[in-house]
């Protein structure tokens, strides 16, 4: 008990000791997403304090949102923790600051001081947690069910836009530059009049970010709505604001309910509308609740399917022209999309357990033997997309990376079927199968006694997928390590190649120095490359790579560096092209990256960013625009 207590305490340790920016993602800054593609949000009840609801409908609709709205009322300070949330997912926290105050006070108050205290103390806060905060106070404010409605008894639509002014006069006073002031209107006034005129509430353009518009569609479920399309809905608000300012207009509350007309229908007008017809919109907030009706997009399963089909045309897409993104619905699809995006045709074909990474990865170089593609299976049967990527190729032969338990033998037998040849590189363990391939791939060079051998560590892929394409264009064997040991597999493996140089991929946290040390007795011409993380040590190897001539930097490839299964396929399709694969995070383009494609710019003839946008977000790729335009 004592020594699972230490061993305890000593893993809480380590764990505080990493920085939070370690695990988190970078969201876009209000620039950046007004001024790119179309973008989309969601107001989700019980997000951001907790993210479980969000990443749930996330994998529903295979999308991430680039904001994240939630209610705040003007008797809490200012939420830290949940706008910290939404930040690190990638997302810019966009908080609506009720007034509940005013429920028995007018709006007058306000600009009489009666808030400065709090005012102050919240602009300060938010201040301090830095990064883009977008706040909505007085939303929805020419509706006669807001607190602040401008012609509430006590109210003036003039004291409306002095209270609005106040507030952001406050924030200005105490440098919250970062907190953007979004003035939010419903796309119809209730009641409709000329004293409530939509005009009558405007600030000025000095006082104001970002301009939303708020509407729904109830359908025919009152008395006094009817069924309308999302033009219907915010046509008028639409023109209105838009002759009042050109400031940044987006959506901030939207949604339909399923009586009356056709959900689903209802969400691929709105997408297909918004560009078409209202182009001023940069983005649209989903109002994800059942409230009031049921306006959640997976009310129903054709609604839910219309959203996901409709979402894929949006995002912060780059317009550049040297970008491209290979994916598809599944691991499976996305390794076939890479390889029917690379190759043209394939005497053989390399196959890998999707499953796990170790297999595919250590395959590498030996499909670069082969001029094969790496195509991923589940395990026990050979997809569709796959066998049909396997015939369009024209393979006749099959190498299988990996034993029985990792690609079963019905997956042979079904490749046997078809008529190829097919053949296992294998062992006992994942160290032993690298080892079984790498003397493969050395065979095959005839580089036995000579030539270079890669190293990484066996428990991680990110290293081992950073220099996947260095390995398949120079096909140079990868053996596995433990971080503080060397299987004799591998030892055993070194010792029969008999390489002229190691290269050591990764820091001495991935791989010891003792593991270094040992591998020196074997083979003394030793090599580390490495950076201060997964996303330095791949642009380490890039560097790398191009300095000795085995890539050009012409050919990019971009890959998640938090998980595997998209970009396995995508280090033998870069080096098919004699390119080099750069790693990122998944929500924000990682500083190493970056810095690589800046410095490579005028070379970079193309950038293909592997997986959906769920591995590498739509900011991401708007990202690589910008630097790669």
């Amino acid at each position: 008990m004592a020594l699972k207590k230490l061993i305890l305490a000593c893993f809480i340790c380590v764990f505080l000791l990493v920085p939070a920016a370690a695990f988190a993602a970078t969201p876009p800054t209000t620039s950046a997403l007004m001024n790119g593609g179309r973008w989309i949000g969601f107001y989700v009840p019980g997000v951001p304090t907790t993210m479980n609801a969000l990443t749930t409908l996330e994998s529903q609709i295979a999308t991430t949102p680039s904001v994240i709205n939630f209610y705040v009322s003007d008797g809490e300070s200012f939420p830290a923790g949940r706008a910290l949330n939404a930040r690190d997912h990638g997302s810019i926290p966009l908080i609506t600051l009720n007034f509940t105050s005013l429920s028995s006070a007018p709006v007058s108050s306000i600009t009489n001081g009666a808030k400065d205290s709090y005012l102050r103390t919240w602009a300060r806060s938010a201040k301090a947690f830095g990064g883009d905060v977008w706040v909505r106070p007085f939303n929805e404010m020419n509706g006669n069910w807001a607190p602040w409605y401008g012609l509430k008894a006590g109210n003036t639509t003039a004291d409306v836009v002095a209270a609005w002014r106040h507030i952001k006069n406050i924030f200005v006073a105490e440098g919250a530059t970062n907190v953007k002031f979004v003035w939010c209107v419903n796309t119809e006034s209730v009641p409709n009049t000329s004293a409530n005129a939509i005009a009558n509430y405007w600030p000025g353009d000095a006082y104001v970010d970002l301009v939303s518009l708020d509407g729904y569609n109830w359908g025919n479920t009152a008395t006094w709505s009817t069924w309308k399309t999302f033009g219907q809905v915010f046509a008028s608000g639409y023109a209105k604001v838009t002759s009042l300012t050109s400031k940044p207009l987006f959506i901030g509350e939207t949604a339909s309910c399923e009586q009356g007309g056709s959900k689903a229908a209802w969400i691929t007008g709105m997408f297909q509308s918004v560009p078409a017809s209202y182009p001023r919109i940069r983005g649209v907030v989903w109002f994800d609740a059942n409230k009031e009706r049921d306006w959640r997009v997976d009310s129903s399963a054709a609604s839910l399917a219309a959203y996901k089909a409709a979402v894929v045309t949006w995002g912060p897409a780059t317009t550049s022209k040297r970008v491209t993104r290979l994916a598809g619905a599944t691991r499976y699809s996305t390794a076939v999309a890479i390889s029917s995006g690379s190759f043209t045709s394939a005497d053989t074909v390399v196959i890998a357990s999707g499953l796990d990474f170790a297999d595919a990865l250590a395959g590498a170089p030996l499909a670069g033997a082969l001029n094969a593609p790496l195509l991923l299976v589940p395990g026990t049967t050979v997809p569709p997309e796959v066998a049909a990527e396997i015939s369009r190729l024209g393979a006749r032969k099959a190498v299988i990376a990996g034993g029985p338990l990792a690609v079963g033998n019905g997956v042979r037998d079904a490749l046997a079927a078809r008529g190829l040849v097919v053949e296992r590189a294998m062992g006992a363990t994942r160290y032993g199968t690298a080892a079984d391939v790498a003397r493969k791939t050395a065979q095959l060079e005839g580089t036995v006694g000579t030539g270079t051998v890669l190293v990484t560590r066996g428990d991680s892929f990110a290293d081992a997928l950073a220099v996947s394409s260095a390995a398949y264009r120079m096909r140079f064997p990868i053996l596995l390590v433990r971080p503080n040991s060397a299987p004799a597999e591998t030892l055993q493996a070194l010792r029969d190649l008999a390489p002229g140089r190691v290269i050591i991929v990764g820091g001495t946290a991935a791989i010891s120095t003792g593991v270094e040390n040992t591998l020196r007795g074997i083979c003394p011409a030793v090599t580390r490359l490495q950076g201060a993380d997964r996303y330095a040590t791949s642009a380490a190897v890039a560097r790398y790579s191009v300095a000795q001539g085995w890539a050009q930097p012409d050919h990019i490839g971009l890959a998640a560096g938090n998980a595997f299964p998209d970009a396995l396929g995508g280090g033998a399709a870069t080096g098919s092209r004699g390119g080099v694969l750069l790693l990122t995070a998944p929500a924000a383009l990682s500083a190493p990256a970056r810095t690589f494609l800046a410095a490579n710019e005028a070379a970079v003839s193309n950038v293909t960013i592997f997986g959906g946008i769920l591995a590498v977000r739509p900011v991401v790729e708007t990202a690589v625009g910008n630097v790669v335009p």
